[in-house]
């Protein structure tokens, strides 16, 4: 039950701050609040991400092809955007560090990931990791990131040390999503008829 509250939540702080992400980034864009004058572009926060302290959000926003950070207000009443990062590309997967100071980012039509510097909100530097990166995962211990290619039917491995893409992995089926842990890599491909999870083992290349 009190894993259930704690979801709940979580459910519902994330949809509260989307929405201040979506009504601010309207008013920044010029539009007046009860629509009377409408949008230049409807806004598409691809992905929502808080930062492991709370008190910001890292937005992915397709359709500006960029990542937009929120200051969070403890009850969101003043939540506001403190800066955006433009990209390459439309932005598909977000991941923080540990520690808050980076993030990463996939962009997808340029087959490329960014590494954002969060505090300055400043692209450091990119992976080429192929054509059409989606998901993206991190493991800071071994410091190798991997991304998802739905187009190459690949999984890139990064290695963040040396700023290098290590190598490719194939897997089948449009992989999408991804999630990294000491026991490999779990990668999600989609299907018309079903999603599929494949568990991919750790390699002494990566």
């Amino acid at each position: 039950m009190l894993g259930e509250c704690k979801l709940r939540s979580s459910l519902c702080r994330l949809g509260v701050s989307a929405l201040a992400f979506a009504f601010s980034a309207a008013l920044a864009d010029g539009e007046q609040p009860g629509g009377s004058s409408p949008p230049k572009k409807f806004r598409s926060p691809e992905a929502v991400r808080f930062s492991p302290d709370g008190k910001r959000l890292a937005v992915a926003d397709r359709t500006f092809g960029e990542l937009v950070f929120v200051d969070l207000d403890p009850d969101l009443a003043s939540s506001r955007i403190a800066s955006r990062v433009a990209l390459c590309a439309e932005p598909s997967a977000v991941v923080w560090s540990r520690d808050g100071k980076r993030l990463w980012v996939s962009e997808r039509g340029a087959g490329s990931v960014a590494e954002v510097d969060a505090a300055e909100s400043r692209v450091l530097r990119r992976f080429p990791v192929g054509r059409s990166p989606v998901g993206i995962a991190v493991s800071e211990a071994s410091q190798r990131l991997v991304a998802a290619d739905a187009d190459l039917d690949s999984v890139a491995v990064v290695d963040l040390s040396a700023g290098a893409v290590r190598g490719r992995i194939p897997v089948s089926r449009r992989p999408l999503y991804l999630a990294l842990d000491d026991e490999g890599i779990c990668a999600s491909s989609r299907t018309p008829c079903r999603t599929n999870l494949r568990r991919i083992p750790p390699r002494a290349r990566w």
